[in-house]
């Protein structure tokens, strides 16, 4: 069997789901593939603001407060590969996130109420 799309989203998680529905929404002819349940349904569904630090018995007053306790406690962290450890940097993606959680937590549950 031949199939032709202008899309193929790998994986059935979260993120497939979401690509291949806003794919499929723009237009694209989008086809989602997935080998067996995705590990959505095992997920918290937290965010990872930095609240608190595993040894820690009180929280961060702020994420960007955790953050930079996180980046001098752990300089290899990932946040400060990718470079988030800088304060300019991190209120531009931290208003960047913000914007984009609010506007997908609305998509979602738009897009939730169909089910």
């Amino acid at each position: 069997m031949d199939l032709e799309a202008d899309l193929v989203v790998i994986g059935g998680g979260m993120a497939g789901l979401i690509a291949g529905t806003m794919a499929a929404e723009a237009g694209l002819d989008t086809i989602l593939l997935r080998k067996g349940q995705s590990a959505t349904a095992y997920s918290s569904g937290a965010i990872d603001v930095i609240g608190y630090l595993p040894e820690a018995s009180e929280p961060f007053i702020s994420p960007e407060e955790g953050l930079f306790a996180l980046s001098r406690l752990y300089p290899l962290h990932p946040y400060n590969v990718l470079g988030y450890d800088k304060r300019i940097e991190f209120e531009k993606v931290a208003e960047n996130i913000v914007g984009r959680t609010r506007d997908t937590v609305t998509w979602l549950k738009a897009h939730l109420e169909v089910l």
